[in-house]
């Protein structure tokens, strides 16, 4: 493919894409700096899930600002230590369990908002974590993943 028409189908995707660009709720929106910026907006009645969460802490950010948190991560003893901090710390909104971000035990469709933060680059497989998380969002939700691999 020439330098030209590379350039012709980027042009063509992003025309596909221009509603993504468009108002306040644009991914790419400017937003009051905030911890949470990169999930915005959250809603009081959201169910998310936090996909390799570890320990909680994007879970523990996230659940004031919603109903229900689900974190599923593949290391039991992460998951313990996240469910004594959140459980000390007072909260009742967030359910930590063991599961594989390559085969989510959930039905199609089960939340508002999927996430999953600094975790691809563990799985051998993300872009096969990447369909399970799209699958078990509703269609009218999100999956952000967020991720960054340093160069070597």
């Amino acid at each position: 493919m020439t330098e030209s028409e590379h350039d012709a189908v980027v042009r063509r995707s992003f025309e596909k894409q221009v509603g993504l660009f468009a108002g306040e709720h644009s991914p790419f929106a400017r937003r009051p700096e905030s911890a949470l910026a990169w999930v915005e907006p959250l809603e009081p009645d959201m169910i998310v899930l936090d996909v390799a969460c570890g320990a909680g802490h994007v879970a523990e950010q996230i659940a004031p600002h919603v109903r229900q948190v689900v974190g599923v991560d593949l290391t039991a003893a992460l998951l313990e230590v996240g469910a004594e901090r959140l459980r000390d710390a007072g909260f009742a909104n967030v359910l930590l369990q063991e599961g594989n971000a390559a085969e989510l035990a959930f039905v199609d469709a089960s939340f508002d908002l999927v996430v999953c933060r600094g975790a691809l680059h563990h799985m051998p497989r993300p872009e096969q974590a990447l369909a399970e998380m799209a699958r078990v969002c509703r269609s009218d939700g999100r999956v952000v993943a967020s991720d960054m691999v340093a160069p070597s």
